[in-house]
């Protein structure tokens, strides 16, 4: 009975988390865009961080709980959920054209915050000042990444993005903060499903993070990618991975170990082969044609199975 009440916890937590990040995303791009932001920007940063919300509530509420190992490996796992299935599944149900911006600078960012974080954590601790060096590397992120975008308009490299017709300014503001309230009630309920199924089946805190907490938290990225994939908007469905990459390794990681140190062994050597390895395939296979090809989808979501099968205790 216990099993089944605390599965009712993840599922309900889930749909929480689904509808506060799919409000949230919406009021907050819409701001964005009355602002003036260009589309692809928009993936980068606020569709990446409003779909990132519940990594964010789920790891910071883990490392109060002391809960280390569903802290990081919420953050880990959403990544490789992010690049292996969600790009994976978006482009086996419709091709991902590229953006150029993406392949001259923000993969190459990822997969150079990818390593940053993975020689902070080699040691399987994450102290207070590794925090802060990662959220410097947040901030100086976003400001690279709004800096660049409004050159570029002020250039006429771009065009300006169309502003919302429908609706007002309160009505987005309220559909932020109602999305946020139902993203802390779910990631809540998560974190509590996903601790005591952990503890009655015998599986690790590290194990559950890097399956189910990540897995449920990263639905609304899933969501939203395939969405506009099916829209043509497919500069967003990428632009949201590589963009919440970034967010979870160094803001979400950063956050959590400045409010509590992580240390956690149970995050090693083929966590970090994976993390490497999902970073690196991304930009060749995105170079190739700039664009993501339902072949090259099936192989990404294959790695993404192979490594539940490696890791799954046996």
């Amino acid at each position: 009975m216990e099993l089944f009440i605390n599965i009712g916890f993840i599922l309900a937590s889930i749909v929480l988390l689904f509808f506060g990040a799919e409000w949230m995303v919406k009021g907050s791009s819409n701001l964005a865009l009355r602002l003036g932001m260009q589309p692809v920007i928009v993936g980068l940063t606020i569709v990446a961080f409003g779909t990132s919300a519940p990594e964010l509530l789920v790891s910071v509420d883990a490392a109060v709980a002391h809960q280390s190992g569903i802290s990081i490996g919420n953050v880990v796992g959403s990544n490789f959920f992010n690049i292996l299935v969600i790009l994976g599944i978006t482009a086996i149900f419709s091709p991902i054209l590229v953006d150029k911006r993406l392949l001259k600078s923000d993969i190459p960012l990822m997969i150079a915050a990818t390593g940053l974080f993975i020689f902070l954590f080699w040691d399987g601790r994450l102290e207070a000042w590794e925090g802060i060096v990662l959220l410097i590397g947040m901030v100086s992120y976003i400001g690279g990444t709004v800096y660049f975008g409004r050159r570029s308009v002020k250039k006429g490299k771009v065009e300006l993005p169309k502003i919302p017709t429908k609706g007002n300014i309160y009505i987005d503001l309220g559909l932020l903060v109602l999305g946020l309230l139902l993203m802390v009630g779910g990631s809540r309920l998560l974190v509590i499903g996903g601790v005591n199924i952990a503890k009655l089946w015998n599986v690790s805190d590290a194990i559950i993070g890097l399956t189910i907490v990540s897995i449920g938290t990263s639905l609304p990225e899933l969501a939203t990618s395939i969405m506009a994939a099916a829209r043509g908007k497919s500069e967003l469905a990428i632009g949201n991975a590589v963009g919440s990459n970034m967010f979870n390794i160094l803001g979400i990681a950063g956050t959590s170990a400045v409010i509590y140190p992580i240390h956690s062994t149970e995050i090693a050597g083929t966590e970090f082969i994976f993390l490497g390895i999902s970073a690196l395939m991304l930009w060749p296979l995105a170079y190739t044609s700039r664009k993501l090809k339902r072949w090259e989808g099936s192989v990404l979501l294959l790695v993404y199975i192979a490594y539940l099968y490696m890791i799954w205790p046996k």
